[in-house]
């Protein structure tokens, strides 16, 4: 009897997410309609096309699938080119370590894979109270945005955390974030407040924060034997998935990340501008 797979994917948006990429990873270009039916009979599981149409737009805002001329989606090239740095750069860190090159007597390296935001969360503020310095990477950073609706417990947990920590100069961080998304997001929600807690922030000595392009931009947290890399829809309320390494030297990955840090872009003018956009009265 060839019954239905219950719908173990189809209960949560991340998973269905894992679905589309999986299906778009094999054949491309695809309509919503050719993705559903490969879902729900290929891989034989239950699942709403109105489930797979809302996940389908979402990943498309994302950039992790793009849509072609005739209105059909394929996997994003841009979103592929970035895994697989990360990916390159995750190997050759895990097999350094592997072969004892490195100057830690660590030998192997934990990897575990979440989909959960909780999960995630939950590492992570393990890591800012544990932790001495820790580099951090957002698009749309919760210490910013002062109407962010969706603040699950966990995550307000890590903003109170980091910020009391640098404040008291016990944790030294650096914090990345996207130029586009967060800009974006002030602008359509008039988040004055948001520009005032950037200019406080700017003045905690323990932690510095920078922004860059979108594309250059994931969730990623590394601490001293710790990494966690990842995509995440710009609320971080439902992760596309987060891969977590521990037991890791990360020196490398740290190397990567102060040179694309020291590259980025200071805070004094993106302030400048969004606040002359939500003031039209300054401007000249």
């Amino acid at each position: 009897m060839n019954s239905k797979k219950p719908s173990l994917f189809g209960t949560k948006e991340s998973d269905c997410k894992q679905l589309v990429v999986t299906v778009l990873s094999a054949e491309w270009p695809l309509s919503t309609k050719q993705v559903y039916n490969k879902i729900k009979n290929d891989l034989n599981y239950n699942i709403s096309y109105q489930g797979v149409h809302k996940v389908v737009k979402q990943l498309v805002d994302l950039s992790i699938i793009s849509t072609t001329k005739n209105n059909k989606y394929e996997l994003n090239l841009n979103w592929l080119k970035e895994i697989e740095r990360f990916g390159r750069i995750t190997k050759n860190a895990y097999s350094e370590t592997k072969k004892g090159l490195t100057t830690r007597n660590t030998k192997t390296a934990n990897i575990r894979i979440y989909t959960s935001p909780d999960d995630f969360y939950l590492i992570l503020n393990q890591l800012v109270l544990k932790e001495s310095t820790i580099r951090l990477a957002s698009k749309t950073p919760a210490i910013i945005l002062s109407k962010e609706t969706e603040l699950t417990p966990l995550r307000k947990t890590y903003v109170e955390n980091l910020l009391k920590l640098t404040t008291k100069g016990v944790l030294k961080a650096k914090y990345l974030f996207s130029t586009d998304l967060t800009r974006k997001k002030i602008l359509a929600e008039k988040d004055k407040k948001a520009i005032n807690t950037l200019k406080k922030l700017s003045k905690i000595t323990g932690l510095r924060l920078r922004h860059a392009p979108l594309h250059t931009v994931t969730t990623l947290v590394i601490g001293s034997k710790d990494c966690m890399i990842g995509f995440a829809s710009p609320s971080h309320t439902d992760l596309v998935g987060i891969l977590h390494m521990s037991s890791l030297d990360t020196k490398e990955i740290s190397n990567i990340y102060d040179n694309i840090f020291v590259n980025a872009n200071e805070c004094k003018e993106f302030i400048d501008e969004i606040e002359n956009e939500l003031n039209p009265a300054n401007r000249i």
